[in-house]
């Protein structure tokens, strides 16, 4: 194409030749996808006996020592089994729940969903109960479809919220930081991170006088529980989105054969490509503490005051806690970069960048004694469990390798020519810009080109840059038979 076809002033002349010569000779640019920043996410499951059963002692105590620990942890999440909202009686006790609810509010936890309600042959309510910092944008309860023995009277079952964790500040100010230094490429704001936190509290196995129905019923039971917990999550989390699901699974995970034939319920059917990972084997190299009947260095029982005698030291983990990864297609799932730009597959969502580690937490009572003068060794006949994680963000480009088609790399020109010596004819052009070393190259092994670069410099140097990337542009479009201005 003729350059007087251009209809452009002369000045941008020498710059339109070798924009195109850019993009002809020079690599596509290619944009990254850095790691913007992290979040560490931190949650606790604890059941907290504060529902009616025999050995609930000082329950409001308790809860006043419980909500200084968390207020001193700062977990985002807390998950517990047991408390009980109490809707036909003790009124008391129900104004106790009402504290602890607007106190924890008052120490951020301003979203929860609890339950599930009392039903039909179920007169009190589950006692399952998640509150969080940050926002529940859905949830779902789902009662246990089969009950014995004294759990039937509570509508225990599964309580499940999809969170939405929004980035730290300091990724919004990257992102700002990377649209600076690619200009012309715009950067996709960072989104959200999504989680489904699911919490459950399963059929428990009586001992002593509150056996009423034996353990092969209640471990059948049980097993149909974990059966259903796997529907929960393959309707409530087809979405894909990582999945963190703890609470009180009421079965010894230091029983090898207990666990894997409970395990075995949940590993398959949830609609995940893997099954789930045990957070606690996982962090104490396959083992798992004790949470419920612990001994002390010499035997004995740690905690009396608030546990059956039945159950002293009987060193049970009865508390779990387990981790599904987003799925491939998810928003929240990350792969490695692919493809032209690298970026195809990188999410501007938020996404769980770490494997989750958890900490046994004794939660010790530090409140008053009791009438007689006894009081708990902890706030609860259970210990619970934190649990830690990072969620991170990657930079994203609002940009597809189609409409890369015609874009220049951001790589500096000067606007007008300057006069110096050079191998070049002007000096808009700077020695360090790759098209200068591209071209270079190429009139080095093509010497019957280098004569229109070689013109020595006139008192108006434009002429001779316009003529020296004419010829350089002819030269380009009889190699490639390819037009590159359109």
């Amino acid at each position: 194409m003729p350059v007087a076809s251009l209809m452009v002033p002369a000045q941008r002349v020498p710059q339109l030749i070798a924009k195109a010569l850019r993009q002809q000779l020079l690599p596509r640019p290619t944009l990254s996808a850095p790691l913007l920043g992290k979040r560490k996410i931190k949650c606790l499951t604890l059941n907290v006996l504060a529902s009616p059963v025999p050995f609930n002692r000082m329950e409001d105590q308790r809860l006043r020592c419980l909500l200084g620990q968390i207020k001193e942890e700062r977990y985002d999440v807390v998950a517990f089994q047991e408390l009980a909202e109490r809707h036909w009686y003790g009124v008391k006790r129900k104004k106790e729940y009402i504290n602890f609810v607007h106190s924890l509010r008052d120490l951020g936890y301003v979203h929860h969903v609890a339950g599930p309600a009392p039903r039909l042959g179920a007169p009190l309510d589950g006692g399952t109960a998640i509150f969080s910092r940050h926002p529940i944008v859905s949830s779902s309860l789902h009662p246990w479809e089969r009950q014995v023995s004294w759990d039937s009277f509570a509508s225990k079952g599964v309580v499940q919220a999809l969170l939405e964790v929004a980035p730290p500040p300091e990724v919004v100010e990257e992102v700002e930081a990377q649209a600076a230094q690619h200009l012309g490429f715009v950067p996709m704001l960072p989104e959200p991170a999504k989680l489904h936190v699911v919490t459950l509290h399963a059929q428990a196995s009586h001992a002593g006088w509150q056996n009423t129905a034996g353990e092969d019923r209640y471990r059948r039971t049980r097993l149909e529980q974990m059966r259903q917990l796997t529907q929960v999550l393959r309707e409530e989390a087809k979405d894909g989105e990582a999945v963190l699901a703890f609470g009180d699974f009421n079965f010894d995970a230091r029983d090898l054969a207990e666990l894997a034939l409970h395990q075995s319920q949940f590993t398959a059917g949830t609609g995940r490509r893997s099954p789930p990972l045990d957070v606690i084997a996982t962090t104490f190299n396959g083992d798992h503490p004790a949470t419920f009947g612990l001994r002390d260095e010499f035997g004995n029982p740690l905690e009396t005051f608030l546990t059956t005698k039945s159950l002293y030291a009987t060193e049970q983990c009865l508390d779990h806690v387990y981790f599904w990864p987003a799925e491939p297609g998810a928003a929240g799932y990350q792969e490695q970069p692919v493809g032209a730009l690298g970026l195809e597959r990188v999410s501007s969502q938020g996404y769980v960048h770490s494997e989750p580690r958890c900490k046994l937490e004794i939660c010790p009572y530090t409140g008053p004694p009791s009438r007689t003068g006894r009081r708990p060794t902890q706030v609860s006949d259970h210990y619970g469990w934190s649990v830690e994680f990072d969620l991170a963000w990657r930079l994203r480009w609002a940009v597809s390798p189609s409409s890369m088609e015609g874009h220049a790399s951001s790589l500096p020109s000067a606007m007008f020519p300057r006069q110096r010596e050079n191998w070049l004819p002007d000096d808009w052009l700077p020695r360090e810009d790759p098209l200068h070393l591209r071209l270079r190259g190429i009139l080095e092994d093509r010497p019957h080109c280098s004569s229109a670069w070689t013109a020595r410099q006139t008192s108006s140097p434009l002429p001779s840059a316009v003529h020296a990337l004419q010829r350089m542009w002819q030269w380009v479009q009889k190699s490639t038979h390819k037009p590159v201005l359109a």
